[in-house]
């Protein structure tokens, strides 16, 4: 009997073993540099979301205004998380040994504020689009006015800063543990709801609100106006629906490992367990910074109009810079032949 044990252990200790090989070449050869990529893929989404909401016929819109505000916050977030991530890894300086419990607590609210902040922007556009289809005597029309822009972006800023409110209340210095929440299950919960389900909620609600806007009304419906109703006027709540999916798809999974490392404890687990759970956490924590960078792609897949747009930005940039003596010489051309 006792032999049995002894190799049922040997078995596990091995299968745990290759696994952490296995999952350690995994994250030191990839993992690793996942935030690194997400940084460059991020930086080239946000400039191209800056050359093309700032385009003279775009820049006085105001879902182009927010939209903007949350490229910038994106390559913020991002940015943070590349250093975070560099001290983690390479200098194995870890945030929560932290000893300064402001510095404990300041921290972990900016790394839930900032990505809270980015998404609360995507919030606001969709709410503008929505506010945009509706009567023209509603009040609810104001929200889109450009000089209300500034307003609204200052009433998301405090929103964004007050939901995860909780972070700076709970985390604190624990003894033997470093900067860590003082109420754990709290936290997860308090998490799951905040990012992983408010968010995509509010999202898919103004979303179906302005489906119906549109059905209602059939008339402009954003930066288009319908020429075509049966193709253009889906085509919004189409783009906002990626959104609405992409958003969901990135922020649950992080969540849910999250409220899980809770709920079960390393402790109640196996070696094998938590080798696998580990990894998986780790991966899900990764990916959850494609909120970051998914804007500017999905919209380039999903939106006809910014599509079309980005392309013929960049056709005139190609064209510039192969023929930039042909292109400066036609103004003075004409001229020539006017007079």
């Amino acid at each position: 009997m006792s032999l049995n044990n002894i190799t049922s252990t040997i078995v596990v200790s091995s299968t745990s073993d290759n696994l952490n090989i296995i999952f350690g070449l995994i994250t030191r050869n990839f993992l690793y540099y996942l935030p690194i990529i997400f940084l460059i893929l991020g930086t080239i989404g946000c400039l191209g979301n800056t050359v093309i909401f700032l385009q003279p016929t775009l820049r006085s819109n105001t879902f182009c205004i927010y939209s903007l505000c949350g490229s910038f916050v994106d390559l913020v977030n991002l940015s943070l998380n590349i250093i975070m991530s560099y001290f983690t890894s390479k200098l194995q300086i870890q945030y929560y040994q932290l000893n300064s419990s402001l510095g404990c607590k300041f921290l972990c609210h900016a790394l839930v504020f900032l990505p809270q902040l980015s998404i609360n922007f995507t919030v606001l556009s969709l709410i503008d689009r929505f506010a945009c289809t509706c009567s023209l005597t509603s009040s609810i029309r104001r929200l889109n006015q450009i000089k209300m822009a500034s307003y609204w972006i200052f009433i998301t800023f405090i929103i964004s800063y007050i939901i995860p409110i909780h972070v700076l209340i709970i985390n604190n210095i624990i003894p033997g543990r470093g900067c860590a929440s003082t109420q754990p299950v709290i936290y997860a919960i308090l998490s799951i709801f905040t990012t992983g389900l408010m968010q995509p909620l509010i999202m898919l609600i103004f979303v179906l609100l302005t489906y119906r806007n549109v059905r209602m009304s059939r008339q402009r419906v954003g930066l288009v106006i319908i020429a075509n109703p049966a193709h253009r006027r889906y085509q919004f709540v189409r783009t906002a629906s990626f959104q609405i999916l992409g958003t969901a798809c990135l922020s649950l999974p992080s969540t849910i490992m999250y409220g899980f490392s809770i709920i079960s404890p390393s402790s109640n687990r196996t070696a094998e367990q938590n080798t696998i759970f580990y990894f998986i956490y780790n991966v899900t924590y990764y990916l959850f910074y494609l909120n970051n960078v998914k804007s500017f792609y999905l919209m380039t897949l999903t939106s006809h109009l910014f599509r079309k747009t980005f392309f013929t930005i960049l056709k005139k940039l190609i064209l510039q810079k192969e023929y930039p003596i042909l292109l400066t010489n036609i103004p003075a051309m004409n001229n020539g032949i006017t007079r």
